[in-house]
């Protein structure tokens, strides 16, 4: 893509599965590691779920 960073990182749609899956298989702590030397510099996240949002924000892992 011919660049060092990019503006945002984002995980499109996640569900109760990907949340099993991206909290403990570490993309997340992955995608914030990124933050820090300026690859990624806003991470984000969406669902079709509330309740799934809320979860993943309660893990107190949305932090930085």
């Amino acid at each position: 893509m011919g660049t060092d960073y990019t503006d945002m990182g984002f995980v499109h749609c996640i569900d109760e599965e990907d949340c099993r899956q991206v909290l403990p298989g570490g993309l997340w702590d992955y995608m914030k590691s990124l933050r820090s030397p300026g690859a990624i510099r806003h991470l984000g996240l969406s669902s079709h779920n509330p309740e799934t949002v809320r979860r993943f924000l309660e893990t107190g892992r949305w932090t930085w």
